[in-house]
């Protein structure tokens, strides 16, 4: 379903829930577009910008259509070798 109008998306959320995120100013809203995600700004022509309130814990985001909404966030990763033995 699309809006005639953006209709703003307001999460808030807690260290809990952004524990293992290093830059809250990275946090998106993503929405599942097939079998990708897809940032939710992406939903209105041209994309909104995001509206974030960090110390308040809060991220909103005008979107122009409905979906499955996520939230993201850039996490440090690790790379473990792989290591084969034959035997």
């Amino acid at each position: 379903m699309t809006f005639a109008r953006p209709v703003t998306v307001t999460i808030g959320y807690s260290d809990a829930d952004v524990r293992v995120v290093y830059d809250e100013q990275g946090l998106l809203l993503m929405r599942r577009a097939g079998s990708a995600w897809a940032d939710a700004a992406g939903t209105c022509d041209p994309a909104l910008p995001y509206e974030r309130d960090t110390a308040g814990r809060v991220l909103a985001l005008p979107i122009c259509r409905t979906g499955t909404l996520a939230l993201y966030g850039p996490t440090h990763q690790s790379v473990l070798p792989l290591v084969m033995r034959q035997y």
